[in-house]
């Protein structure tokens, strides 16, 4: 009998030093609903891409108390999601099926064009997505965009998504007559 209670004390020391050592490791890699990051977005429009070819600036700032890492082609490889809405209403991506494809296949290979790194904690990582070309901007009206980021989009059970400003564009009517 005092063997098994032994044995029986032993077993629920080692489940509490393993349950404790999981929880450390939990709060050691961040949970949901903390991210370590922040959005902010703004219009990086140049005169020679032509009307409708709206260039959006995506400040990424690290918000933790430690240096991050830095996805290398975040842009090309879908790290952000934008929305577009026209006149109230969300309007559909062109090619979405497309760009997800390339983008999946970015995922997968070696990122030649900005290479990783990390970010001290208050600085801000610059981004930049040719919204125009994903969606049709050249109608007359407004437009609002917002860019969204998932925290740890490799592993989605411990990932928050991040959401932008939102960006209000207005695309007047060419054809109305300007006041003198």
């Amino acid at each position: 009998m005092r063997c098994l209670v032994k044995k029986s004390s032993v077993l629920v020391v080692v489940m509490l030093c393993a349950s404790a050592c999981i929880l450390a490791q939990k709060r050691d890699k961040g949970s949901p609903g903390s991210p370590w990051f922040s959005l902010r977005i703004s219009d990086y429009r140049h005169d020679w891409r032509g009307p409708g070819m709206y260039r959006i600036e995506i400040g990424l700032t690290n918000i933790s108390k430690e240096p991050r890492h830095s996805d290398g082609c975040a842009v090309l490889r879908g790290l952000y999601t934008a929305k577009v809405v026209y006149n109230g209403v969300p309007i559909e991506e062109r090619n979405g099926a497309d760009r997800r494809q390339r983008e999946a296949e970015m995922r997968r290979a070696y990122c030649k064009l900005d290479l990783p790194g990390k970010i001290p904690p208050g600085y801000t990582s610059y981004d930049y997505l040719l919204v125009g070309g994903r969606y049709d901007m050249s109608k007359p009206g407004k437009y609002e965009i917002t860019i969204a980021r998932e925290t740890d989009p490799d592993h989605p059970g411990q990932s928050v998504t991040v959401t932008s400003n939102t960006l209000a564009i207005l695309v007047p009517d060419p054809t109305a007559t300007t006041p003198n």
